[in-house]
């Protein structure tokens, strides 16, 4: 074909491809879908109750197993402010992905992921009292890249997030947390309330 005898023309960087076939677009993802790759990936990330493959006490990483197959790399930082009678006052700390074909599940979605390099998040908790009314405040932020598999569909995912909580009035009701950024190329902004996991990290899950 003429077209193949101008190919040695173009750039290495390949703006134009020297075959038949059209490069075809990544399927962008859903509101849904990334709504739930990032809950299935703050569920993995802060679950307690990992099956670990290896440890290393020395800089707090590990080698853990993914809930459906693959695996990740995990380290993990905490740092906490306690009282007298072991209160936690405050608490930060995060912890980072380094994901192999790790396959997670959150609701009816089921997605794999490889790290380009890694996922990190990080969080702060605080409580106080003052006039005898208590205040929570909690924030954190998710950053990173990583490829994704969903189904017959695939692609890469830039993270830049952050969250915050709203403390409520009365104290009684649910704290308020906001997710808020941008995932997969959207502008998201997720609205929830917490929940404990089965390994008692307290996360983020949807209203209703």
């Amino acid at each position: 074909m003429k077209n193949r005898q101008w190919c040695w023309l173009l750039p290495l960087a390949g703006i134009l491809a020297c075959g038949d076939d059209p490069v075809e677009p990544e399927a962008a993802l859903t509101m849904t879908e990334v709504e739930a790759m990032y809950f299935g990936i703050q569920e993995f990330a802060h679950d307690t109750l990992p099956a670990i493959i290896s440890f290393n006490p020395a800089d707090s990483s590990a080698i853990v197993q993914c809930p459906l197959g693959g695996q990740s790399g995990l380290v993990f930082e905490f740092q906490e402010v306690k009282t007298d009678d072991d209160f936690i006052l405050s608490l930060s700390g995060g912890v980072t992905l380094a994901p192999t074909d790790c396959r997670l599940r959150h609701g009816n979605h089921e997605f794999t992921i490889t790290g380009t390099p890694d996922i990190e998040t990080s969080f702060h908790f605080e409580f106080s009292v003052a006039d005898e009314v208590p205040t929570v405040r909690y924030e954190g932020a998710a950053s990173g890249s990583f490829e994704w598999r969903l189904e017959d569909r695939s692609g890469t995912c830039n993270i830049a997030l952050v969250v915050n909580t709203t403390d409520p009035a009365p104290a009684h009701e649910p704290i308020t947390t906001t997710i808020s950024g941008i995932m997969c190329g959207l502008n998201v902004s997720f609205t929830h309330e917490p929940l404990v996991t089965p390994g008692g990290i307290t996360r983020p899950v949807p209203n209703g």
